[in-house]
């Protein structure tokens, strides 16, 4: 096969609900240790609190009580709305770059990003580090953490599978 050969062509377009999916997958796992660590220490520390309020040490400050309330809240909102609100703003920079007419088209060595009929980002299979797949999304990882990635269900030529096989063997 040559490398000019097109494997396969997905066309559709980007939602808002697709970057939040896209967020919440790649920072899923260190995201989630993070927060359970968190979340330990502030019941260790409550814990130890409470304990030491019923035999009347008072070996926990109030202070530190207040900054693992802190701690907690921030967690909670890094955790849970991060993911929200990040994917919304790579929603609206993804609007603003391709108005709804970018593709990704997946030849036999690279992905080429397209909008209109100009390739504005080439990235070589090689370079690929870790593949994510979600519900809807296929994501690709890249050197440099770049990260690209489609709708599993956009594809107008070619399909999820014969990508997934070429990228298999590279």
């Amino acid at each position: 096969m040559n490398e000019n050969d097109v494997l396969a062509v997905n066309n559709l377009s980007l939602g808002k609900s697709d970057f939040i999916e896209f967020e919440k997958a790649i920072r899923k796992n260190s995201g989630k240790v993070t927060f359970i660590i968190v979340i330990i220490c502030v019941a260790v520390i409550y814990s130890a609190a409470i304990v030491s309020a019923l035999l009347k040490t008072h070996i926990v400050s109030e202070g530190l009580l207040i900054l693992m309330t802190f701690c907690l809240i921030i967690s909670i909102f890094v955790y849970a709305v991060f993911p929200h609100w990040l994917g919304g703003v790579r929603y609206k920079q993804y609007c603003m770059t391709h108005n709804s007419t970018g593709r990704m088209i997946f030849y036999w060595d690279r992905l080429g990003t397209m909008v209109g009929e100009e390739t504005v980002q080439t990235l070589f299979y090689t370079e690929i580090k870790r593949i994510v797949q979600t519900d809807n999304l296929f994501i690709m990882e890249f050197s440099n953490k770049v990260y690209s990635f489609v709708r599993k269900d956009g594809f107008t030529e070619g399909c999820l599978e014969a990508v997934q096989n070429r990228l298999h063997k590279k």
